[in-house]
């Protein structure tokens, strides 16, 4: 079986989505005989710490017709086919593996022809998910989210804040970048300074059945991008906004998906605030959801390895669960650094997150 594409899109603005290819047929007589029938099952399946459910299990009759199969030569022929009615709300295409952690969400054609019923051919199928119909529409579909707001300090030493970041991330294009500006709503002075990080962070919640066959929800979480910037004029970002510009690794990265019974995996924001002077020190940490979709190539060959992998051996492993998120930067040590005079030539180095 050949596929049309390497992944097919599960459109938000469309209800179904289509899966098209071509089947081919080999014999070894000389002269081809055409099967009288052609079926096709789409399997998708979520398998999570060695135990798999199946939650789709659709049939498509292709072909009633031998005529319907295209002679390529007098031993081969092959039947061109589309399947339009697949549904778009289907969870998309995952995988994860760890030294603990193993979860799929993954989907297979089978191919039967009434030539021989007994043998099947299984072919592994990605899908991604994706908001816009093309790739031309992309910065028109997908707009920078504006989020502002004012620190609970005391009235004389308050802060007003503005963050600009992506909506949502397309795996398959470079991240936008990320833009804060801070302004004091009291006279400034010459002590003041900030120190600002953010962490982008993925996680990633399963229900393992244990073996009383209850489900037990764990999660695991990954950052995946990390930085910090140390404003000793937090004012002047207000005309002059800090900028960061995210750098992910498509290796660790997964595509949101809430869609899953078993799998879920989420994505945030994290910015921290860490203002210090003289007379107070105060800090803000801020959570803020962003989608990520779509895939790379590399993303869709390590699927589609996995899955023959998973298809033809038996693995199984146990899922865990990592230690709690904390602030996107060490305050605590900032906070430490500042109380000295020499808080603007602190190597701010030594926030960054791992």
């Amino acid at each position: 079986m050949t596929l049309g594409q390497n992944s097919f899109a599960l459109n938000s603005q469309k209800s179904t989505t289509p899966v098209f290819g071509t089947i081919h047929l080999s014999s070894e007589s000389t002269r081809f005989k055409a099967p009288s029938w052609t079926q096709i099952r789409l399997v998708g399946k979520e398998r999570v710490a060695g135990t798999s459910k199946t939650f789709l299990d659709d049939t498509y009759h292709l072909s009633n017709q031998p005529s319907d199969w295209v002679s390529v030569t007098t031993k081969e022929s092959r039947l061109p086919f589309i399947l339009t009615c697949i549904p778009n709300n289907i969870p998309n295409s995952f995988h994860m593996e760890t030294s603990t952690t193993s979860a799929y969400v993954y989907y297979t054609l089978v191919v039967t022809v009434s030539t021989c019923i007994d043998q099947k051919l299984l072919q592994p199928v990605h899908f991604h998910r994706t908001c816009y119909p093309d790739a031309g529409q992309r910065l028109m579909l997908l707009p920078k989210r504006t989020f502002w707001g004012i620190t609970s300090q005391s009235k004389q030493q308050r802060w007003q804040y503005e963050l600009e970041f992506p909506n949502t991330i397309h795996l398959d294009a470079a991240c936008e970048s990320i833009s804060v500006r801070l302004k004091s709503l009291f006279p400034s002075q010459t002590n003041d300074c900030c120190l600002v990080g953010y962490q982008i962070i993925q996680l990633v919640h399963l229900a393992a059945e244990e073996e009383d066959e209850k489900e037990e929800f764990r999660s695991h979480h990954r950052v995946l991008a990390t930085d910090t910037c140390l404003l000793t004029l937090p004012n002047k970002s207000w005309s002059q906004p800090c900028q960061f510009a995210p750098s992910l690794d498509h290796a660790t990265v997964l595509s949101t998906m809430v869609e899953s019974q078993r799998v879920a995996v989420e994505h945030y924001i994290k910015f921290t605030f860490a203002f210090c002077n003289l007379q107070e020190e105060y800090h803000v940490n801020l959570e803020l959801p962003v989608n990520m979709i779509g895939c790379t190539a590399s993303m869709i060959s390590s699927h589609m390895d996995h899955i023959y992998t998973l298809e033809t051996n038996s693995i199984s492993c146990n899922a865990s669960v990592d230690d709690e998120v904390d602030s996107a930067i060490d305050v605590s040590s900032f906070k430490s650094s500042c109380s000295s005079n020499n808080c603007l030539v602190y190597r701010f180095q030594e926030f960054v997150s791992n």
